[in-house]
C-alpha cells in the first residue's frame, strides 16, 4: 500500500497544529488524551504525523478539551480533511468552496 505525499503532508500539518494547540492549552499528551477520551498513543501518533487525521467525533472531543473557538475548530477539521462545521450543516463537504 502506498501513501501519497499529500497524505503525508496533511498528516504532518495536522500534527504540528494539534501540538501547538495542545501546548497553548497547557496539556501534556496524556492530559489531552484523558480529556478527549482517547489513549496517549493516539495523540502521539496524530502529532507525529504517523496517523492520518481522524473522524469528526474524536476531533470534536479534542477541540472541546482544548477549548477551541469555532474558527479554530473549523481550521482543525479542514486540516483533517473534513468540512468545517457550518459547511457540514449545509451538507457540503469541500472545505475549499
Amino acid at each position: 500500500m502506498s501513501v501519497s505525499v499529500n497524505t503525508v503532508n496533511a498528516a504532518a500539518a495536522f500534527g504540528e497544529t494539534l501540538r501547538s494547540l495542545r501546548e497553548r492549552a497547557g496539556f501534556s499528551q496524556n492530559g489531552l488524551a484523558a480529556a478527549a477520551g482517547t489513549d496517549p498513543g493516539t495523540v502521539n501518533r496524530l502529532e507525529s504525523g504517523k496517523r492520518a487525521p481522524v473522524n469528526r467525533d474524536l476531533l470534536g472531543r479534542i477541540a472541546t478539551a482544548l477549548g477551541l473557538s469555532s474558527a479554530e475548530q473549523d481550521r482543525l477539521l479542514a486540516l483533517a480533511g473534513h468540512a468545517p462545521s457550518p459547511m457540514a450543516r449545509l451538507g457540503l463537504s469541500d472545505p475549499d468552496l
